[in-house]
């Protein structure tokens, strides 16, 4: 039974493979159906405006857009989120002279990468929609924040990129970590509209569902590097293991691969 689940879960992976060569041009190339857009304003009101929200600190995190995805992937995940440290900041924010404001590095950092919407609407959106079903439709925002727990995730549908957590790394692997997070959309568009028979074993179902999103999220992100060259991709597959073993603390197989990585074992 136990090779039987390991045949299954590599069938379904490689399948996985197949259909991206089999589908490659099928995928709507004008992207009319398709709207990733860019929000830099949670990141601006920290940065540019934080007075108006020291006014009252707990009603902007329930109120900003991308502030209040922050607050709820927290909650979910189960991490605490240390907000008498994240005001403190904000009001050496408030001590920045307002003409000197946007030149904050997070601030530029986050604003390089809005110059590059349209080259990864065009390139990007493309790779990713050729992993996933025809009429799959990318409809999302991506909103920008700083110190968060995670570099990226998706909440609630929508996308959020700490810059923070990116800058470091560089404007590159800021755009591999939104194809990884955009795959992770697009997947969720189908996983909520398939009609095929769930398997009993539900554990099983969970594995699968896990390789297949994770998974092809890491190789689709890893596919993009051709686009967006990044320096170091040990480096991205050891974030993109740390990552895997996040959402699933019992992945095995990342954890060695994660311990061949460190070890320079591999690459």
């Amino acid at each position: 039974m136990a090779n039987l689940n390991k045949i299954l879960i590599i069938t379904l992976f490689a399948s996985m493979i197949i259909k991206h060569v089999s589908a490659q041009e099928k995928y709507d190339k004008n992207h009319s159906t398709h709207n990733i857009c860019f929000d830099i304003s949670s990141l601006e009101s920290v940065i540019v405006n934080p007075e108006t929200i020291l006014l009252n600190p707990s009603k902007f995190w329930s109120d900003d857009a991308g502030y209040s995805l922050v607050k709820k992937w927290h909650e979910y995940e189960r991490f605490t989120i240390n907000y008498e440290a994240w005001e403190k900041k904000v009001k050496t924010y408030s001590q920045t002279p307002q003409s000197e404001r946007k030149n904050n590095k997070f601030y530029v950092f986050a604003t390089d990468i809005m110059k590059r919407r349209e080259k990864f609407q065009e390139l990007a959106q493309a790779l990713i929609l050729s992993f996933l079903p025809n009429n799959t439709i990318l409809n999302t925002k991506v909103y920008f924040v700083e110190e968060s727990r995670t570099g990226g995730f998706v909440q609630n549908g929508q996308l959020v990129l700490d810059v923070s957590k990116q800058y470091k790394k560089g404007t590159n692997y800021a755009l591999n970590t939104l194809v990884h997070e955009l795959f992770h959309i697009g997947y969720a568009y189908h996983r909520f509209r398939r009609s095929e028979i769930e398997l009993e074993n539900y554990r099983l179902l969970r594995i699968i569902d896990l390789l297949q999103n994770e998974g092809m999220a890491t190789y689709t992100a890893y596919k993009a590097t051709s686009v967006f060259p990044v320096h170091g991709k040990k480096n991205l597959a050891i974030e993109n293991y740390k990552k895997s073993i996040q959402l699933n603390p019992n992945n095995e197989n990342a954890k060695q691969m994660l311990k061949k990585l460190k070890s320079n074992r591999i690459f």
